[in-house]
């Protein structure tokens, strides 16, 4: 993970079962506190591996504050099957909702992911890669609150 100079991280955390890890880093920018976890399932990862990742995330989480959540998944967000409904159910629990609505994955498939608890004024870019078989996905959060009722210029950049 790189960072700028004004981005000053408060601590981070790895987690790891069998084919799924995670890493959960607490940010301050402009003196607020974001939590950006990125998570990567092999695709041999099973549904249990990944809810007990999640698990072991959200138990280190502060939900009411800003939270990005992304990476890949392997869990084929366009299909309706246990276990992508599993997940999103799982998410959409604690209160975060999925950014994404194009392709990721070789131009047919959608597990790459991005979840927040932030709804609005964000913009996600995705960028071909020749050298890789995923998109690089790039989401840009302005006015960054989990409260909307807060409203600052406040805007970063992660890329994954």
């Amino acid at each position: 993970m790189f960072k700028k100079k004004n981005i000053r991280v408060v601590d981070h955390m790895q987690f790891q079962e069998d084919n799924v890890e995670s890493l959960m880093t607490n940010i301050i920018l402009h003196g607020m506190q974001i939590t950006i976890v990125n998570v990567y399932a092999t695709p041999y990862a099973t549904l249990p591996n990944i809810l007990d990742i999640l698990e072991k995330t959200f138990s280190n989480i502060s939900i009411s504050k800003p939270i990005i959540i992304l990476g890949d998944f392997n869990v084929k967000m366009h299909e309706h099957n246990t276990r992508t409904k599993t997940v999103k159910y799982y998410m959409h629990s604690h209160n975060l909702h999925f950014l994404l609505d194009t392709n990721t994955y070789m131009h047919t498939s959608l597990i790459d992911h991005v979840w927040s608890n932030i709804t609005n004024n964000y913009k996600i870019y995705k960028l071909d890669t020749y050298w890789l078989d995923h998109d690089t996905i790039c989401p840009i959060m302005d006015h960054v609150h989990a409260d909307e009722s807060q409203n600052t210029s406040n805007s970063f950049h992660i890329c994954n």
